[in-house]
């Protein structure tokens, strides 16, 4: 990791470095076993003399800061991808060192943290039988599986002699490719255990995904003797008498995700219990005490035949203990899908577009699904995708919200306009070129050196003129300039989509990261829910605000969002970069908001709002607290570690203005904050025209005429 740069930006004209690289920062070690208790230190964090180190951005509770050390926090550290004996590298906490007195430090760190796997289910005591569809299967041409041997030197095998009755490979199933074995109960599909599998005391944990909810399932089965997932979705164990436990809600076992179902019986009391995906079921109780000897996986006598895909079995000859559990749920991570991918191309089972048509658009549908903890909805880095993220269902808690994330290199592209957004009739040049004026719901926008650059001119609803178009390589373009090949020229024109949001403004528990949003009619995306997420996002080139949470508790860190209101033909909204409209409690943290046609933040309704480390530049108003009719006004607000820049040409020319209509009951704190002015005479860094106390302290200011306040 030496000099390694992450390139996260922070919009503070800065770029987080690894723990060697020259920023002032270092961190002892970045390396830890993923079997260490909450607590424990990771790495010494040091600092120039004089600064102290403090935590500004986590990933669900996992680090936390100990004086100057970096430790383990309360949550288990690896989730992933990986499997038994690999490592698995992960994002660290953004850290950063501070000084009293000293507004708006540079100094910040974010170190790469390996954890390293070094627990594998051998390594928990009791291991009986263990059998990985990738380790030790034997199957024919035609992916009939004839035998399967056992993993980690267990000494129990799996045999099938009747080709008609033998599971088949699934290749490719599972993540990273990895293959899984298919028992389909149409062909009473099973396997033999030689020899006969003792159970009294024990731990069973499968990891599988059933291809139906329809049926009694048998994952593993003797006569009378079965543990099987029901036709209704419990789970059934009898070890002398049947006991079922019932998985929670958003816990479940589907037909739509490969998930982890954990069983324990007690050999001598019959307690049973299940669990699905790390979450306890409800239900169980005594199961029996009558010695078993399992004879089949995929069966139970001459019934419930399994139906569905396996991906591991392992069984222990105890109960394990909850640490355990936890230990091999972990390691059963890297065999379970966390993650639905969406693509451009409408693979993986998402309803996208061709890029070789200009409809439909693309739109990730993925209503009814039951999202669990750790749970990703991926997009690939690069791809454009047009619409909006709907119907998401299930699963969304505060312990486990569903993040929308990328894979592959760049920021996937959730547009609400595109080339292909125009529908069209017959070739070019007989297009009709009055498709500009009569198409376009108040802006067009031109890429003239493609997408991957930022548009260069942006045309409001008044044009008056035609212009030429051509289709090239299924896109709309627009000749503008002589000599531009076009190819790179594109015309991204807003059609149906005007009122769309990129996600659902009401629902809770929503984390949206890493993605490139643009060209909305309306506010990008406006959550009105509780504990939602903006993180490491682009917002820029919508007609209304960038940014507008309502509900509680919203977090919106380390995005830059500008461009927003940039059609003066149209009225839809005041175009702020970040408005806060109602709630309490949210957070705006280490946000870079600038050339925005509104105030780089607005802050209508919120209480307790925290904005840090925050730097607008060249918007109308870059801090602006205010009151309407439909809102009471802000209270508590707080402002600190700010770097507030005017620009020329803006519109209202103080660094922060506390709206004149705001009552006497608010308090502000404004701590720290760098005001640059930029030779703006006739303003102030903070102007209180309201009836609240505003308590400044450590601010500085340059350009304008006084501090104000």
């Amino acid at each position: 990791m030496a000099g390694m740069s992450l390139g996260l930006s922070l919009g503070l004209n800065l770029t987080v470095a690894t723990s060697d690289a020259p920023s002032g920062m270092a961190i002892t070690a970045t390396s830890i076993a993923d079997t260490v208790a909450p607590g424990s230190v990771i790495g010494a964090v040091s600092a120039p003399a004089g600064y102290s180190v403090e935590l500004i951005y986590d990933s669900d509770g996992r680090f936390a800061l100990s004086g100057q050390d970096l430790v383990v926090g309360a949550t288990l550290l690896t989730p992933g991808t990986f499997g038994p004996g690999g490592a698995h590298t992960w994002p660290g906490p953004i850290l950063r060192a501070v000084k009293a007195g000293a507004p708006y430090s540079d100094l910040v760190l974010r170190p790469v943290i390996t954890v390293q796997a070094v627990r594998s289910p051998a390594d928990i005591a009791g291991l009986t039988a263990a059998w990985l569809s990738d380790v030790g299967v034997t199957a024919n041409g035609s992916g009939q599986v004839t035998a399967w041997a056992g993993a980690y030197g267990t000494a129990y095998a799996l045999t099938q002699a009747t080709l008609a009755n033998s599971p088949t490979i699934a290749a490719g199933y599972g993540p990273g490719g990895l293959q899984g074995v298919r028992f389909t109960s149409a062909n009473s599909q099973h396997m033999n255990i030689t020899p006969a599998l003792p159970m009294t005391d024990g731990t069973i944990v499968a990891v599988y995904q059933p291809l139906d909810t329809s049926a009694n399932k048998a994952i593993l089965g003797s006569g009378s003797r079965f543990l099987w997932q029901t036709s209704s979705t419990s789970v059934s164990l009898n070890m002398g008498s049947t006991v079922a436990a019932t998985p929670v809600a958003n816990a479940t076992l589907t037909t739509n995700r490969i998930s982890t179902l954990v069983v324990t019986h007690d050999g001598t009391t019959g307690a049973y219990a299940a669990r699905v995906d790390g979450v306890a079921a409800n239900g169980g109780g005594n199961a029996g005490v009558s010695a078993a000897a399992f004879t089949y996986v995929g069966r139970q006598a001459s019934t419930a035949y399994g139906n569905y895909v396996l991906m591991a079995l392992l069984v222990y000859n105890r109960v394990l203990t909850a640490d355990e559990i936890a230990a091999v749920e972990a390691w059963a991570m890297g065999r379970r899908t966390t993650e639905w991918f969406c693509a451009a191309d409408g693979q993986a089972g998402n309803t996208g577009f061709n890029p070789a048509s200009p409809k439909p658009a693309a739109q990730a549908f993925l209503s009814g699904q039951a999202f669990r903890a750790w749970d990703k909805i991926r997009s690939k880095g690069g791809d454009l995708m047009v619409g909006t993220i709907t119907a998401l269902t299930g699963g969304m808690t505060a312990a486990k919200p569903v993040r929308a994330m990328t894979y592959g290199l760049g920021k996937p592209r959730w547009w609400g306009a595109a080339p292909m957004a125009l529908a069209y009739t017959g070739a070019y040049p007989a297009q009709t070129a009055a498709l500009a004026r009569a198409n376009a719901l108040g802006m067009i926008w031109w890429y003239r050196d493609g997408l991957d650059a930022a548009p260069v001119q942006v045309f409001s609803r008044a044009l008056t003129e035609d212009r030429s178009f051509q289709h090239a390589d299924g896109a709309l373009q627009i000749r503008l300039e002589a000599g531009r090949d076009a190819n790179a020229e594109v015309l991204v024109i807003p059609a149906d989509l005007s009122d769309q949001q990129l996600y659902s403004i009401g629902t809770s528990n929503f984390e949206l990261h890493g993605h490139d949003v643009r060209h909305f009619l309306g506010q990008m995306w406006s959550p009105q829910g509780q504990r939602t997420v903006l993180r490491d996002c682009y917002l820029g080139f919508g007609c209304d605000d960038g940014h507008s949470p309502g509900g509680s508790l919203h977090d919106c860190s380390f995005n830059e969002i500008t461009a927003t209101g940039t059609s003066l033909s149209i009225t839809r909204g005041p175009g702020d970069g970040i408005s806060v409209h109602g709630g309490s409690g949210h957070t705006l943290r280490y946000n870079w908001v600038h050339d925005c046609l509104g105030p780089g933040i607005r802050n209508e309704e919120g209480s307790g709002v925290v904005m840090e480390g925050n730097n607008v530049e060249n918007c109308s108003a870059p801090l602006r607290i205010i009151k309407n009719a439909s809102y009471p006004g802000p209270a508590a607000a707080i402002y600190r570690g700010n770097r507030i820049q005017r620009g020329a040409g803006a519109l209202q020319r103080d660094g922060l203005l506390l709206d004149s209509g705001l009552p006497a009951n608010i308090a502000v704190t404004v701590t720290d904050n760098l005001f640059v002015g930029e030779g703006v005479a006739d303003g102030v860094a903070i102007r209180n025209s309201g009836l609240g106390a505003v308590n400044a302290s450590g601010n500085v200011q340059t350009g304008f005429a006084g501090m104000g306040g």
